[in-house]
């Protein structure tokens, strides 16, 4: 019973013990704790700083566009901007016998030499004052050594100099790197291709400010990726949780040569021709494929540059170019041919009391429609009208109908931004439609249009009357391979009958190869024949004086068309059309013709 007693008082004691001593053990932890927290918290929160892990979104490598030939257009290029950590421990890393200071003296030599930007001895105090004090980084980066952007080719240059050619734990070297988009091709088609708002390092949701890197901008962008990043051993190491997926690759259709045919064949004439602006679109007949798109401003005389893009966004009257739409649907009804001789008067005549003109008197008091057609006479296409549909509202209501029939303003969804659809009104949609409406549509006025939609409707003439979606982008493409290529879009109808389109045909070439043709030896090719149509619409007067809007707009080779074209031009000092724009279509033609031979 005794020792029983012994062996619980002893263990009574034990415990006591071993209690005293662990509550003891916890108040010296607690102290060390609160100590450590007031007497060194700055040091411990450095330290964890240091280590502090970061999340972050990045978006994938922003996709290149290509042309149709696969020629890179606009690509992401590398640029850096280049700082030095001065406060790593240069002797402790191997540096050899060779001094910091002599080293550093050479690269800023060195710096000097190649980019001149600070002199040597200037620079060389700098970086030796923040050595010397061994100082913080100034920055996330380091002190920066050049204010310029580096392009790659520069950078591998710094990289061959002292120090930089160290491993940066020891040279102090750090490198902020982003991507800088740009046109290979120095601008050309700037419009059509487009910009970017900033670098692809930015995390606005749209990159595309215009052009095919805005419509494209989400093919091209990818997604973003979420990544962990954190410093170990003084280096900050990036890991992804949800990699980035890069852009897409976009091609197009434009064949960089024959842009630069156009491009060259424009600017040329628009410094002669003292125009205020220029554009152009070159497309393929059978495929609607855009070849070529060029808009171009004259800043003033002799500069010129790229414009925005006119050729898709200006709607305006398209003058005597819409004279063979009134013709086509006029055709259509049967009661007229290209035989029809109607009365013209020598080019003057009055229409529900308005005077019209054609360009200048001549002696004939009649003209065959074909005649009239070559000549672009406004009279004589005022007289078809009221001689196919009459005068009342009867008439205009069914020509009304049958402009619409043709397809001419059905919407074109081209995969850039901003394209202005035409504005055709309809007969009961417009409350001042009168007696002169119908023969002002007949020579282009009171309505709009832009370029595009006018070489859709020539190009629909060209390839049979089917109706073919012209369009910029061809494919797609991720890691080298398609991942989507985009089909040919046609009619499934002609815009008229094969009779009708026989006979719009003979006369578009007519206007090009009849002596009386009014693009006569300016758009015509000994090479191979040309069809197409002249347009002047007036645009806006100038101390009295009327400006216009000049065109031409046509295929080739008439025959067995392969490629269409528009020509236009906003205010030259005189309305040369055939010249001016009929001799631009010309070069290009047969430029493109003797380089497709050559291939």
């Amino acid at each position: 019973m005794s020792d029983e007693r012994n062996n619980h008082k002893s263990l009574h004691r034990w415990a006591v013990f071993f209690g005293a001593a662990i509550t003891a053990g916890f108040v010296y932890t607690v102290c060390v704790y609160v100590s450590l927290l007031v007497n060194e918290r700055d040091k411990y929160l450095n330290v964890i700083q240091s280590n502090e892990v970061k999340m972050f979104e990045k978006r994938g490598r922003r996709g290149n566009i290509y042309d149709c030939r696969g020629r890179l257009i606009s690509a992401s290029l590398p640029e850096y901007e280049i700082y030095m950590d001065l406060t790593v421990d240069y002797n402790q890393k191997g540096a050899g016998r060779d001094s910091f200071p002599s080293r550093l003296e050479r690269l800023c030599q060195q710096l000097s030499a190649r980019f001149g930007e600070e002199t040597p001895e200037h620079l060389y105090r700098r970086l030796m004052t923040s050595y010397r004090r061994n100082d913080k980084r100034r920055n996330d980066h380091g002190v920066r050594l050049l204010n310029r952007i580096l392009s790659f080719e520069e950078m591998q240059e710094v990289l061959q100099m002292p120090l930089l050619n160290m491993n940066p734990s020891c040279g102090g070297l750090v490198v902020k790197e982003r991507s800088n988009r740009e046109n290979l091709f120095g601008g050309m088609a700037n419009r059509v291709i487009g910009a970017v708002y900033g670098s692809d390092d930015t995390t606005h949701l749209r990159l595309g400010r215009y052009g095919i890197e805005q419509s494209m901008d989400r093919e091209l962008s990818g997604t973003k990726g979420v990544y962990v990043r954190q410093r170990v051993g003084g280096k900050r190491i990036a890991e992804p949780i949800v990699p980035a997926i890069d852009g897409s690759d976009v091609v197009l259709t434009l064949d960089m040569d024959m842009q630069d045919v156009c491009e060259c064949a424009l600017r040329e004439r628009l410094a002669v021709s003292g125009a205020r602006s220029a554009f152009m679109i070159l497309m393929e007949v059978e495929t609607g494929e855009i070849k070529a798109m060029v808009n171009l401003v004259q800043e003033k005389p002799g500069v010129i540059a790229q414009g925005t893009n006119m050729a898709l966004a200006m709607n305006n009257q398209p003058g005597s170019t819409f004279k063979t739409v009134c013709l086509m649907a006029a055709l259509e009804t049967g009661e007229c041919d290209s035989s029809t001789v109607l009365l013209v008067n020598g080019g003057h005549d009055k229409f529900s009391g308005e005077d019209v003109y054609d360009s200048h008197f001549y002696p004939e008091k009649y003209l065959p429609l074909s005649a009239v057609m070559a000549r672009s006479s406004n009279v004589g296409m005022a007289r078809l009208m009221e001689t196919v549909y009459g005068k009342n509202r009867a008439a205009w209501r069914e020509f009304s109908e049958d402009i619409g029939k043709l397809g001419y303003d059905d919407s074109i969804p081209i995969e850039i931004i901003g394209s202005a659809r035409p504005v055709i009104h309809r007969y009961g949609e417009y409350e001042k439609w009168s007696g002169n409406t119908m023969t002002g549509m007949s020579r282009g006025y009171g309505v709009q249009s832009s370029a595009l939609y006018t070489l859709n409707f020539y190009n629909a003439i060209a390839n049979d009357g089917y109706y073919v979606q012209p369009h910029l982008v061809s494919a797609l493409r991720r890691g080298g391979e398609f991942v989507k290529e985009f089909d040919v879009v046609k009619s499934r109808s002609r815009m008229c009958s094969r009779g009708t389109l026989e006979q719009v045909r003979a006369m578009l070439e007519g206007v090009v190869n009849r002596p009386d043709g009014t693009a006569y030896r300016f758009a015509s090719s000994e090479l191979f024949p040309v069809a197409g149509k002249t347009g002047t619409a007036r645009y806006e007067m100038v101390n009295g004086e009327w400006k216009y809007q000049i065109s031409f707009v046509g295929y080739f080779p008439a025959d067995k068309p392969r490629y269409s074209a528009i020509v236009v031009l906003m205010c030259p000092d005189k309305a040369y059309t055939g010249m001016y724009c009929g001799g631009v279509f010309r070069e290009v033609a047969e430029t493109v013709w003797s380089m497709n031979q050559a291939r």
